[in-house]
Formats: structure tokens, sequence, C-alpha cells
């Protein structure tokens, strides 16, 4: 599970197709972002526009269509978007680095119990 702006978002950080999607949409998001902010061309509400686009679109495409809007309440505010997408960056790895550690402590020997009764 994975909170976003207050949303709780179901995320198994462990399956190999729900990482992959994220990933992919996470690195299309901050390419698309990068060369948006490169070109001169684009003005400064079109450029916000877009880049809240881009955000709603990742939270789509790895949670399901109505994610991105839910997240970011309806709103176009980049700040909101930018925060959201980062909160989901931040989000997997630490779900991910949770889901481990909980599998390798479950399964790892403890070491108090194994001791000697004299040496405790």
């Amino acid at each position: 599970m994975i909170k976003v702006n207050g949303i709780d978002l179901e995320f198994n950080s462990l399956d190999a197709d729900s990482v992959e999607k994220a990933q992919n949409a996470i690195s299309a998001v901050k390419e698309k972002v990068d060369a948006l902010s490169k070109d001169p061309t684009i003005g400064l509400v079109p450029g916000i526009r877009k880049v809240c686009s881009l955000v709603s679109d990742c939270f789509d495409e790895t949670f399901g269509a109505g994610t991105g809007n839910k997240v970011l309440g309806g709103s176009c505010d980049m700040g909101k978007a930018l925060e959201a997408f980062a909160q989901f960056a931040t989000g997997i790895q630490a779900s991910q680095e949770q889901s481990i550690s909980g599998i390798v402590s479950k399964y790892s020997p403890n070491r108090d119990a194994r001791r000697h009764p004299s040496k405790k």
C-alpha cells in the first residue's frame, strides 16, 4: 500500500509486472518533463497543464483509469502534482524495502533464541 496525497493505492512491490509498469511510467514522466523544460516555445500555463497531465497519466497507467484525477483531486496544480509524483516514487522504494526486510527478518534465525542459556 502506498499513500499519495492522502489516498491509499494498492501496490505489490514484489510483483515484477507491477514494478515494471510503475518504473516505466515514472521514467516516461521524467523524460517528458525534462524535454518540456527545455522547450522554449511552451508558455507557463500550457507547461503547468502538461506536467499535471503527465503525472495524472502516470497514475492512470500504473493503477488504472481515474486514479490520477482522484490523487490530484481534479485540480491542475503543478505543485500538488509534483508532490504526488515524488510521494509515489519514494513510496514504491519504501514499500519494496519494507516488503523485503519483512521477508528476510521472518526467515532469519533469531540469535538470542539460539544462544546457550548461560550466555544470555
